[in-house]
């Protein structure tokens, strides 16, 4: 069973941080957040902002993993604040094609 390391940023962040992890066939996103690539500065204060950067944070990392969001079985999303909840439903309703 082969393992392959992903790393998809355009700003160097010095992270020591896997961006996903291919096994089996199986590729493993970790947690994305909304930092824009080209000068890792967060992207906005809102969460609508923030939303529709991690989303096209989650969608460059599957595409260089070679999947597609419809690729995608399972997403978990964290908030702050669960009153967020419609808005970023709206936003990732429209960001995938599950």
């Amino acid at each position: 069973m082969g393992c392959g390391c992903l790393f998809f940023q355009s700003v160097d962040l010095e992270l020591i941080h896997r961006q996903a992890v291919s096994v089996g066939g199986t590729l493993y996103v970790s947690g994305c957040i909304g930092l824009k690539p080209d000068d890792g500065v967060m992207v906005s204060e809102d969460v609508e902002g923030q939303t529709v950067q991690v989303m096209e944070n989650m969608k460059a990392v599957v595409e260089a993993g070679g999947m597609h969001m419809s690729d995608v079985v399972k997403c978990t999303i964290l908030l702050q604040h669960m009153s967020d909840f419609p808005k970023v439903n709206t936003i990732y309703a429209t960001c995938t094609s599950f």
